[in-house]
């Protein structure tokens, strides 16, 4: 039988003596103790063998043979053909070699050379949690995730389940009004757990990219969305609700059983495959650039978040819906010079999003009508803590009007 151990800094090699009651605790077998002046250093490694356990041979790393006694007792699980190795580490960090750049070196410069732009997002490096070193790298792979394939990246094919297609609700028994009044529901159950904005964004993508290769029937609906919601929370939460609470929120509807078997059918059809750009992820590194005011930002979250009420919307990919809601709040409150940080950081230009701006203007009208039904949105930025956003009369502007014309005429 062979055993394994290891020799780390503090473990004595001094005859055998040791604490009486106390064992090395490098050494699972406290049975095993080193004996005599053997000469052991960090770094050597060792192989035990002999009859009976009495003596041992020595064999270090530094190729010089070195004899050394070791005593094993007949208690030992080790019997005569036994072979015991050792490998004694060294804690001490290895010599600095002058060709070896520093990690700061290395990290400013792939992202300079491979994404050839200028690195702004530097100015938090003081900051470890924002990652600025690599946060170019991060978004570019959150671009590419957005597609199945790309010239220069290639995506997997288990990537495509990340995408929604089109009207995906056609020919099914749920209709895009039911996707709405579900959402609507999500948001007021979002607010009510006081979850992250990143939770309710994810909870919806779970639930569009189920439902457009699953057929449910409406009777499932709301268990499908409290489902995801419990998904969600336990992707981006730190302190996630217990299950019991999920099923009372639906007025024990849906027992934990219930959700339960739904979360299987769900990891199951998404193939574990949760994380995905979510349009707070841009919107976020947009304002930090441009350096907006708090007032831009609430609103450019407000027309973010009732895009996912639009079920006309679900094709957009999430960084077009972050650029055009980013966009549309710097015109209506006199941000026309950060629109210089648009194409370049948030990857689109002013053309390329007006046909999404034109659909969140129209969800702008659609939510002020006095027999609308989905408000939880617009009633969540009423309040003081999102600067009652939603009750400004900039909303009422003659941009809003223009860019939702020609859709609002279809409604």
């Amino acid at each position: 039988m062979g055993l394994g151990a290891e020799v780390r800094r503090g473990c004595r090699c001094d005859g055998g003596r040791q604490p009486r009651g106390r064992s090395c605790p490098a050494f699972p077998f406290p049975s095993i103790q080193l004996g005599g002046q053997c000469g052991v250093q960090l770094g050597d490694s060792l192989a035990f063998a002999g009859q009976g356990g009495q003596w041992v041979s020595v064999s270090p790393s530094r190729r010089k043979p070195i004899s050394c006694h070791a005593r094993l007792p007949l208690s030992s699980p080790v019997r005569s053909a036994a072979a015991v190795q050792l490998r004694i580490y060294s804690p001490s960090a290895p010599e600095p070699c002058e060709s070896v750049p520093t990690a700061g070196i290395l990290c400013q410069a792939f992202s300079e050379i491979h994404l050839q732009s200028d690195d702004q997002d530097m100015e938090g490096s003081s900051d470890p949690n924002q990652c600025s070193s690599y946060m170019k790298e991060i978004y570019n792979y959150l671009r590419c995730m957005e597609v199945v394939t790309t010239s220069i990246n290639p995506i997997p094919s288990t990537q495509e389940n990340r995408l929604v297609r089109y009207q995906y609700l056609a020919g099914q028994e749920i209709s895009g009004d039911m996707r709405a009044v579900l959402v609507d529901w999500l948001v007021q159950t979002h607010m009510f757990f006081k979850f992250q904005q990143e939770t309710l964004f994810l909870t919806v993508s779970i639930i569009d990219r189920f439902l457009q290769d699953n057929v449910i029937s409406k009777t499932d609906l709301q268990l499908l969305g409290v489902t995801a919601l419990y998904i969600a929370s336990k992707y981006e939460e730190i302190v996630v609700p217990c299950i019991g609470d999920f099923s009372c929120i639906t007025d024990q509807t849906f027992s934990k059983a219930h959700i339960i078997h739904m979360e299987r059918k769900i990891l199951k059809a998404l193939d574990f495959s949760l994380g995905c750009p979510l349009p707070p992820h841009f919107l976020k590194r947009a304002s930090k650039i441009a350096q907006v005011n708090s007032e831009q930002y609430v609103m450019a979250n407000y027309l973010m978040e009732l895009c996912i009420v639009d079920y006309d919307m679900v094709h957009f990919p999430p960084s077009m819906i972050a650029a055009a809601a980013f966009c549309l709040s710097l015109k209506l409150l006199k941000g026309h010079k950060l629109l210089s940080f648009l194409q370049h950081y948030t990857f689109y230009t002013e053309s390329e999003i007006l046909p999404v701006m034109q659909h969140v203007a129209k969800n702008v009208i659609a939510v002020q009508k006095y027999d609308a039904k989905q408000k939880a949105i617009m009633e969540k930025y009423a309040t003081v803590a999102n600067r009652k956003i939603s009750t400004t009369e900039k909303l009422y502007s003659p941009i809003i009007w223009d860019l939702a014309k020609p859709l609002v005429k279809k409604m």
